[in-house]
This record gives structure tokens, sequence and C-alpha cells, in this order.
């Protein structure tokens, strides 16, 4: 056995105790390191910045339906709507989007979530007497409600060497009545 001139006999039995450590009482600290850095950082990392993203996409989600339920707030089951009010219910709620998501006028947002503006792809409303009726993305409506589909780039914070962004389509049919914007 190879002894090491340096490190007493009850140092080497305390290491080999205490720590992972090799025949010879070496201890074995820059295996333990090279395992954090290369394997424990690199999925705490991915691991975040997947959480963020998802997060953010909850919130979005969710201030596009509070912002839809507050564009149909004067609408009920029977209602006919006219251009005019489809323009109002519309007019609503992207008020309430920048609102709710602190956006300025040209929809980039305050608190640095996108990249960019927040995109509002489509925004459609059906009265009573449109119903039943598919939106643009599939999905049928039964009752009087609201089509939305927006779009924003959620800015990445650590794997930013492919793309700076990751793309956030959210597609929502919402109605008061029914499922409740969910």
């Amino acid at each position: 056995m190879k002894q090491n001139r340096f490190v007493p006999d009850r140092m080497r039995a305390f290491l080999r105790k205490t720590l992972l450590c090799s025949e010879d009482g070496d201890p074995m600290v820059l295996f333990i390191v090279l395992i954090l850095i290369f394997i424990f950082l690199p999925v705490a990392t991915f691991t975040l910045e997947f959480s963020r993203e998802m997060i953010v996409k909850q919130k979005v989600e969710s201030a596009v339906v509070v912002s839809g339920f507050a564009a149909l707030y004067r609408v009920t089951p029977n209602s006919s709507l006219t251009d005019a009010q489809k323009e109002d219910c519309i007019d609503t709620f992207v008020q309430q989007v920048k609102k709710n998501l602190n956006l300025n006028d040209d929809f980039t947002s305050r608190d640095n979530l996108f990249e960019g503006p927040l995109e509002i792809v489509e925004v459609s409303v059906y009265g009573a007497d449109e119903v039943p009726a598919v939106c643009p993305q599939g999905s049928e409506i039964l009752v009087p409600g609201m089509h939305v589909v927006v779009h924003a780039k959620v800015k990445r914070l650590f794997f930013k060497t492919e793309q700076q962004y990751t793309d956030l389509m959210i597609h929502k049919d919402i109605d008061v009545f029914e499922k409740g914007g969910y």
C-alpha cells in the first residue's frame, strides 16, 4: 500500500470515514466537484429555465382569460351582438390585456418578460345568432364568447446559444356561461 508522507494515519482514517476516499486515503473531492459542475448544474439550470417559461405561459393564459371575462361582462346567452358591440368587446379585451400583463401602449412588456411586443394574432367575438360555430383554430363554439390567439417571445435566461427566446402561442376560446374560459 502506498503511503503518503504528508497525511498522518489518524488524518487518513478520518478522511476515509468522512469523505469519499480511495484506499490510499486521497480524498476524491475533485470527482465530487466535477459531478456537481457537469451533471447537477446543467440539470438545475434547464429545470429553472423550463419552469420560468411555464410560469410566464400560465401568466399570459390567465391574463387572456380574465381579459376575455371583462370583455364579455355584459353578454348574456341570448345576446345578438352588433358590430359596434363586438368592437367594444375587442377594445375592452385589448385594454385589459395591457393592464393585466403590465404592457406599454406598443404591447412591449414593462417587466421585460417578452422579447419584443406581445402580438394579438386573432380576436373574434361570437353572438348568440352566430353559434354554434367553429373558430379558425378548429374548436367548436357553442355559446356566445370570444376566440383569441396571442403570440409572444419569452426571453431565455441561460440557453441562448441557438435561440434568444422561446415562441409562445396561446389559443383560448372564452365564454362565461359553459366552460369558463378553460
